[in-house]
């Protein structure tokens, strides 16, 4: 994600006033990541989706507001009704890598790793795991942190990836490879991740644990 992401802004109202928006560097790391998994079935996707502004030309990479909440909803919905339940698993997994690459190579990535550097190895991961909270909730949508004795949480409180699709089999968004990527880099450690909650299987939320 781009830089000035340490001054990252808390989601903007919609048109409507009443809308959260996604800002542009979020929403051209999703456009990037289709256009390599979709090849000609990118420009039909974007139609469908109602997102056909950007066939021609990627939102900028900045955090002006690119998009709606309810427009990423859809528009993973369609990624998910073009290729079926496993092919877009593994379209999230890719995404996630990329954005978590992106990150650790922004100011604010490389910010985060010189402050873990400075805390004891024993507070990192749950000072990553309130620190991801939060800048989520500031350039997706709401997250929260939670801890008990065997791991710490993070809950989306607003999965967009989950927010259309219902009976997946299997937990489907893909960010627990994100959280995972991002927690070896910037705490110096490998943190088994595992999503213990998805939405998309009939749960109220998506919930990771990063365990202890």
């Amino acid at each position: 994600m781009a830089s000035g992401l340490n001054k990252a802004p808390t989601a903007a109202p919609g048109p409507a006033g009443g809308e959260a928006t996604i800002p542009g560097q979020s929403l051209r790391q999703i456009l990037l990541t289709l256009q390599a998994s979709c090849g000609q079935q990118y420009e039909p996707l974007l139609k469908a989706a109602g997102l056909a502004r950007f066939q021609h030309t990627l939102p900028p990479d900045d955090w002006n507001p690119a998009g709606t909440t309810t427009e990423i909803a859809r528009l993973f919905k369609v990624v998910y009704d073009m290729l079926g339940e496993e092919l877009t698993r593994l379209f999230h997994r890719n995404n996630n890598l990329a954005i978590a690459e992106y990150l650790l190579h922004s100011p604010r990535g490389q910010q985060l790793i010189t402050q873990a550097a400075q805390l004891p190895p024993e507070q990192r991961l749950g000072w990553f795991v309130r620190e991801t909270a939060l800048f989520s909730g500031r350039t997706w949508t709401p997250h929260t942190a939670s801890e008990d004795a065997s791991a710490w949480y993070l809950t989306n409180e607003q999965c967009l990836v989950c927010a259309g699709i219902h009976g997946a089999a299997a937990p489907f968004c893909g960010s627990a490879t994100l959280y995972a990527h991002m927690a070896k880099a910037v705490i110096g450690q490998r943190v088994r991740v595992v999503e213990v909650e998805c939405a998309a299987m009939g749960a109220p939320h998506c919930k990771y644990a990063l365990y202890k």
